[in-house]
């Protein structure tokens, strides 16, 4: 008879380790919840892009950007969508250390980011897989370069925030 009970108590973990709810005679067993790892519970960050004050040109940028940590932990990927950019115009962009302003720096490298390139209505979109990881205690932006000539004017920028 041990033998037997010894079974089913057996039977019964292995369902409930497999996540199966699991009901008898009113006593009901269920999955303990999954553990978090660092990122799964690290949701990312997200910023608003718009124009810098201090921006005299003729376009309009607008958009938005989020930046994802990698399952594995190590490095994020960046996605940025703007609006209102010249039809046909390419944007390099950038995760920065520092904020709108007072920029410390591309986290990555350059060449981790491709370039934007705007469609005939004014959009576009482009992501970037980096392998740099962000400190969640640092600040840092996403911003938009007038064009891979002109490096130094900003087009827009947003301030990534922690979600």
């Amino acid at each position: 008879m041990f033998a037997r009970h010894m079974a089913v108590v057996t039977a019964l973990g292995a369902l409930v380790a497999a996540g199966t709810v699991v009901s008898h005679r009113g006593v009901e067993a269920s999955a303990l919840a999954p553990r978090v790892t660092k990122a799964a519970a690290d949701s990312g960050w997200t910023a608003t892009l718009s124009a810098p004050s201090s921006y005299a040109g003729d376009e309009h940028v607008f958009g938005s950007a989020t930046v994802a940590p990698s399952v594995t932990g190590s490095g994020f990927t960046a996605t940025v969508n703007i609006a209102g950019a010249t039809p046909k115009s390419t944007h390099p962009w950038h995760v920065h250390k520092g904020t709108c302003g007072n920029d410390q720096g591309v986290v990555g490298g350059g060449s981790s980011y491709t370039p934007i390139k705007v469609g005939d209505d004014g959009k576009g979109t482009s992501s970037a897989k980096v392998s740099a990881s962000l400190d969640p205690k640092g600040s840092y932006m996403v911003n938009i370069h007038a064009s891979a000539t002109d490096m130094k004017t900003i087009v827009a920028c947003g301030p990534l925030t922690k979600q």
